[in-house]
């Protein structure tokens, strides 16, 4: 790829209202190094700047000396060129002989020193080849750094001790002797690198088997990080291709990268951490994809994306059609302002350089279609309305596939089953609601036979999926269901089939998903699907079940209980996803009770393949062999954070979690009441993987945290943790009683010698407080006559997050932790416990 620095012509006018320069603004210094201006060279009208005057470069290719090596020299001005990056480039002509870069910040710049709208290009020097920020904290936007090169780190910006923030930038082809081909983030402060394309980087081209980074390196001293909306692809390292951190052989204690909304080329050695650990999971992510971002590329590297709406093509100075569109377009955060791009743009912004700017590449037109459907509604209707409602869900399903997408389906309270339809026989065990690309299944509302029959509430209007084809299932009286029986041999065999893609997803939200038999209720394929707000109950062959590859599902807000499978019985993500499909699963705020597993995860089991998360979800009840809650088989890392574990049984090990993968950090999370021969909180299947647990309360009556004959571990980092007998040291551990306000108990069911029949009596694990704890059941803040030990005694490092004042500065341990219903702090009482 070559000649970028023909590309992102309009950014620099687009971005420059988001870097305008200070209110005491005096003038404007003209550079054109063959015309007439101010000055014949870039340092030379610096010079002259003082601070709130903009330095402006007419178009042309700038070199040599006042050229190169530039320096802002501490003043707060604006550097921009008068018509782009595409016009003004300064090359460097630097060697290993005679070595320049192009921007030297070292003079404390801070965010109102603000480069804008050039290219860099052929640098050449021991640190930052393009542009060096040391000790210095600029804002750069809508600038390419192209073909520059470094001895050592930053091929094309090098970052110590600084806060710099890069945005709408591309950064390409350069090289680094040793690690951070494209950017280095070293030892400093907070840097923020936003909507910018990092490609076809390199690291390591002096031949060192552990340089990392051919994308983005991080070093270990680095402050907070965060890479939003931005394009890593096509670079090239020993380890970690497109990310890496180093410096670090344990993830605790290192400052991890957020990596949010990024698209970011996959394979085995795509992130890395450490110099021998591939420890995969170090980096904060969310919402990344992992498609190829469909550049154009070309001999002028092109970095626009491809798009049937409209793409802009710099040499035609026009809009053209491709015959293919970007995953990365309408990919970016939906809270990130969309800017300046053109109509039509879906409202959300596009990942890369020309996200949020007049250059973004279209978006299809994205107006719903909305169809309705009412159970109580006459046979006949064409779903325009509530007054004129399908009846059937099934035939506004086959309604949808037939039409454009996306279409939102909405659904009055009520059952509905999907053998009920115009063309489907009644019994048909087979049946299923099939959903696919762009379709939004909405239920939870009123329905035409209510005075506001949009009005939606999905406990008030409860609207259900039902396999119990006959109406004749009997209420279930133990955790275990009779697939015999004569009221279930007839029940679907599954209710709801997803397809899609990430351009055109599906929704379900808000239904009850009920006694479906041989299969999983829920089955997902090659899909983005997004289950919100329902309830998973009486499944006799589990929940949900994805078994394809690539489907990235997120559960939130959901219910599972009393669902039954051989493993996972309440989400089951299958085993053997090729890399290149990698599945991310996200679980936020859902609750699983008395789910049961014959064999694995008596709630979940993850097979994945990319880096998963488990938030704020409670588990209480559930049982299986291994892995009373949760079974982990994954290569790479999964984050179990601000859950309750609680009365979770496992007949051999993991009582709460089993773990069979190469990384799991569990933070803020609270373990009570659960039973295992081994591991009551977790246990692990061998001794090499990479266990970390912090802020975390471990109260299961002993043998806690894996298999005791495994403890020490050299990649186990046990800290800052309330752990019953624990043994084993560990920074910030302690054993006390947390006091929690109930904390659960299991009851003997009347039979002390069956252990067999007991059950947990759930309880509330928000930590007492003096000050004032949180009350779910009064929905206020009470106050205790003692406080928990475990108050202000997590990780001082660790953010504090939602914990409402006083709050001590220090998180709590469990899982309120960082939350706002952690329980407040006092300054001057006595700590007590019992």
């Amino acid at each position: 790829m070559r000649r970028i620095v023909r590309q992102l012509a309009l950014v620099a006018a687009c971005l420059l209202a988001a870097a305008t320069t200070p209110a005491s603004a005096q003038r404007i210094v003209y550079v054109d190094d063959d015309g007439p201006a101010d000055f014949d060279t870039i340092q030379a009208a610096i010079d002259a700047a003082s601070d709130g005057d903009t330095v402006l470069i007419a178009s042309g290719t700038y070199t040599g000396d006042g050229n190169r090596d530039i320096d802002f020299k501490g003043k707060a001005i604006t550097v921009r060129s008068q018509d782009g990056p595409r016009g003004c480039a300064i090359d460097c002509q630097g060697s290993e002989a005679e070595p320049h870069r192009g921007f030297h910040f070292h003079s404390g710049e801070d965010a109102d020193s603000i480069l804008v709208g050039v290219s860099i290009v052929n640098g050449y020097a021991d640190y930052g080849g393009g542009i060096q920020c040391w000790n210095a904290s600029p804002t750069i936007v809508g600038c390419v750094v192209s073909r520059n090169t470094v001895e050592s780190d930053g091929g094309g910006v090098c970052v110590w001790g600084s806060s710099p923030m890069i945005s709408n930038c591309i950064l390409s082809e350069n090289e680094a002797g040793e690690d951070g081909g494209g950017v280095y983030c070293g030892e400093g402060q907070p840097i923020s690198i936003r909507n910018c394309t990092i490609i076809n980087n390199r690291a390591g081209v002096h031949g060192h088997w552990n340089s990392s980074g051919g994308g983005i390196v991080f070093g270990s001293g680095m402050g907070e990080v965060l890479v939003h909306n931005t394009i890593i692809w096509g670079n090239q390292a020993p380890c970690g291709t497109q990310l890496a951190l180093v410096g670090c052989t344990s993830i605790v204690g290192c400052v991890k990268p957020t990596v949010k909304y990024c698209c970011v080329e996959p394979g085995p050695n795509s992130t890395t951490s450490g110099y021998q650990l591939a420890m995969n999971g170090v980096f904060e992510t969310n919402h990344n994809i992992t498609d190829d971002p469909l550049l154009v590329l070309g001999s002028d590297g092109d970095c626009h994306l491809r798009s049937q709406a409209g793409r802009w093509d710099s040499n035609s100075a026009g809009w053209i059609l491709d015959d293919v569109t970007s995953p990365c377009i309408d990919a970016g955060d939906s809270d990130s302002p969309i800017g300046s791009e053109p109509s039509p743009n879906g409202g959300v912004i596009n990942m890369g350089a020309y996200g949020g700017t007049a250059e973004a590449s279209k978006s299809y037109p994205r107006s719903s279609t909305v169809l309705y459907v009412d159970g109580s509604a006459a046979i006949g209707g064409d779903g325009s309305s509530w007054t004129n409602a399908y009846r059937y869900l099934q035939d506004a399903l086959a309604a949808a596939r037939h039409g454009e997408t996306p279409v939102e389906i909405r659904v009055a309270q009520g059952c509905y089953k999907p053998d009920h339809a115009i063309d489907i026989t009644r019994g048909d065990r087979g049946a299923v609601f099939h959903l696919s690309g762009g379709m939004t299944l909405t239920g939870g509302y009123a329905g035409g036979s209510r005075p506001d029959p949009n009005a939606r509430d999905v406990d008030l209007y409860e609207t259900v999926l039902s396999g119990d084809l006959k109406g004749d299932d009997t209420p279930r009286a133990s955790r275990s269901i009779n697939l015999a029986a004569p009221t279930r041999t007839d029940n679907s065999r599954a209710l709801v089939v997803m397809e899609g893609n990430r351009l055109a997803p599906c929704v379900v939200d808000g239904f009850r998903v009920d006694s479906a038999r041989e299969s999983a209720a829920v089955q997902l394929g090659l899909v983005y699907p997004y289950v919100r707000n329902c309830r998973f109950t009486n499944n006799a062959s589990g929940a949900v079940s994805l078994t394809g590859a690539g489907a990235c599902p997120e559960f939130t807000d959901c219910q599972f209980l009393r669902n039954t499978a051989l493993n996972g019985s309440a989400i089951y993500v299958g085993a053997d996803l090729p890399d290149q499909t990698p599945t991310t699963v996200a679980v936020k705020r859902c609750v699983f009770r008395e789910n049961h597993a014959t064999e694995e995860g008596g709630a979940i089991v993850v097979r994945a393949c990319d880096t998963s998360y488990i938030r704020g979800c409670l588990f209480v009840g559930n049982t299986a062999r291994f892995g009373g809650a949760i079974f982990l088989d994954t290569q790479e890392t999964v984050h179990v954070a601000n859950c309750i574990l609680a009365g979770n049984r496992a007949t051999e090990t993991g009582g709460g979690i089993y773990v069979h993968s190469w990384d799991v950090d569990v933070r803020c999370c609270t373990f009570a009441g659960n039973r295992a021969r081994y591991g009551r909180a977790v246990e692990t299947s061998r001794s090499f993987y990479d266990i970390d647990v912090i802020n975390s309360i471990l109260r299961d009556d002993g043998s806690e945290l894996l298999d005791a004959r495994r403890i020490p571990s050299p990649v186990t980092s046990v800290t800052y943790n309330s752990i019953k007998q624990w043994a084993f040291g560990g920074e910030g551990n302690i054993d006390v009683d947390p006091l929690f306000a109930d904390p659960g108990y299991w009851d003997a069911n009347g039979t002390p010698d069956d252990p067999s029949d007991d059950f947990f009596v759930e309880g509330d694990y928000h930590l007492k407080s003096q000050t004032g704890r949180w009350d779910p059941n009064s929905a206020s803040w009470v106050v205790d006559d003692v406080t928990s030990p475990c108050i202000d005694a997590g990780d001082p490092d660790s953010p504090i997050g939602d914990e409402p004042e006083p709050n001590g500065g220090i998180i709590n341990m469990g899982a309120y932790g960082g939350t706002a219903e952690a329980s407040k702090s006092i300054s001057d009482a006595v700590i007590t416990s019992d």
